[in-house]
């Protein structure tokens, strides 16, 4: 099958997020364990997806001292509204289509600023498998002169999808660190790396430009292996 329309590609991959803070567009998913997926597949008559919500990340939700204990995507400020409930959901649904690599070609592919061509990857949740990623590898290749961005704590999916293919040298793979003021983080090969600081030692700009990025595209760049965030 062609897409050949943008309804047709939205249809399968639900609509992308614009986040104001962030240039470009972004896709996010059911953060920790996405406890409401099920209720908004029923009430859509959406079949529930096999993996949805953090696998890692919800472990770590549990302990103190995580970055993601008190995660910002966790059922805080807007990630309570149902309808962000239902574009998550919606998202959780969709990359378990077989077109669902496909549609978001198409989307991301009409909708990014070609002077300013950077997305970036589950800004909410975290990869669920490694046919995602791989999907996710499949996707860049496809789209060259698009900049990716994938922060993520999956580190034994990153792993495996490694150990068959290579990341795609538009696509920042981001590992996060598993605690937070722990900056001591080397990955291999072109992986980087990011950690969140509660003592003020971060190097992500982003309060200098009213908490945006502003003029700043370090995560999106390889080269640029390690950024540390400010705890929020």
């Amino acid at each position: 099958m062609i897409i050949k329309t943008l309804k047709q590609a939205e249809e399968i991959a639900g609509v992308l997020g614009n986040v104001h803070k962030m240039p470009g567009y972004s896709y996010g998913l059911p953060a920790n364990r996405g406890t409401y997926v099920p209720a908004v597949c029923n009430e859509k008559g959406w079949t529930i997806p096999p993996q949805y919500g953090c696998n890692f990340g919800a472990k770590l939700a549990k302990r103190e001292g995580t970055p993601c204990f008190n995660c910002y995507a966790d059922e805080r400020g807007n990630y309570t509204y149902p309808s962000v409930h239902v574009n998550r959901t919606k998202h959780a649904v969709a990359i378990f289509h077989p077109l669902w690599k496909y549609a978001m070609v198409k989307l991301i592919g009409h909708r990014i600023n070609p002077l300013d061509p950077y997305f970036r990857w589950v800004d909410s949740g975290d990869v669920v498998n490694a046919q995602m990623l791989e999907d996710i590898f499949w996707i860049a290749r496809q789209l060259p002169t698009i900049k990716f961005w994938l922060p993520t704590q999956e580190r034994k999916i990153v792993k495996d999808v490694l150990s068959r293919t290579s990341v795609p040298d538009n696509l920042c793979i981001r590992i996060s660190s598993a605690k937070v003021d722990n900056h001591n983080v080397k990955e291999r090969g072109n992986l980087c790396s990011s950690s969140v600081s509660t003592t003020g030692d971060h190097d992500c700009p982003s309060e200098l430009h009213a908490n945006t990025c502003g003029p700043c595209r370090a995560c999106w760049d390889t080269e640029h292996k390690h950024t540390i965030y400010k705890e929020h």
